[in-house]
């Protein structure tokens, strides 16, 4: 599998946030989680196309922002699997 190089974009809707993810190569078996907070993804554990952006919606069971999801979430995907 290719190195994966995922970037994420989180963008606050109010109640819940919108995550964007792009990588140049194929992410096989992406998977979103959150140690900090309840998760509930609209998507999970799918393949992320080269040059084809994945809007995932996250919406939190209790409160936080951004900036801190941004930096807490975690992504695993075929590629990290040894």
């Amino acid at each position: 599998m290719p190195q994966a190089a995922v970037t994420t974009k989180v963008k606050d809707l109010g109640a819940k946030f919108a995550i964007a993810l792009t990588s140049p190569v194929l992410v096989k078996n992406l998977h979103l989680s959150l140690d900090e907070a309840d998760s509930v993804f609209s998507d999970n554990y799918f393949d992320l196309l080269p040059g084809k952006p994945m809007i995932v919606q996250f919406k939190p069971a209790t409160a936080i922002d951004a900036k801190t999801l941004e930096n807490s979430l975690k992504l695993m995907h075929m590629a990290l699997v040894a």
